[in-house]
């Protein structure tokens, strides 16, 4: 374990952060009294677990598969149908008429 003040840290912040990242905690001080501990994130085992934990807390819904007939009625999807009538273009020159 590392010990360093603030100015060493401001000064050489690269070379704590990469200590850190390789496993080393690196303890921040200020005036001699710890305020802070420079340590590298926890890294999830298995993603699905965490993702599982997340749900269960609220924090995200999870997906599923979509079967065959799902999936073919998604992608065959093209959008609102086609209004009949009048073009937008005629209708913007319609306005355009009205305000000369």
């Amino acid at each position: 374990m590392k010990t360093v003040g603030l100015r060493e840290l401001k000064n050489n912040l690269s070379a704590y952060v990469r200590a850190a990242r390789n496993g080393e905690t690196v303890t921040v001080t200020d005036r001699g009294q710890a305020v802070a501990r420079l340590v590298a994130p926890e890294r999830p085992s298995n993603i699905d677990m965490v993702l599982d934990e997340m749900a269960a807390r609220g924090e995200l819904r999870r997906g599923r598969k979509l079967s065959a007939e799902e999936k073919a009625k998604l992608y065959s999807w093209r959008g609102p149908p086609l209004l009949k009538g009048i073009t937008s273009a005629e209708l913007l020159d319609e306005l355009r008429e009205d305000t000369v």
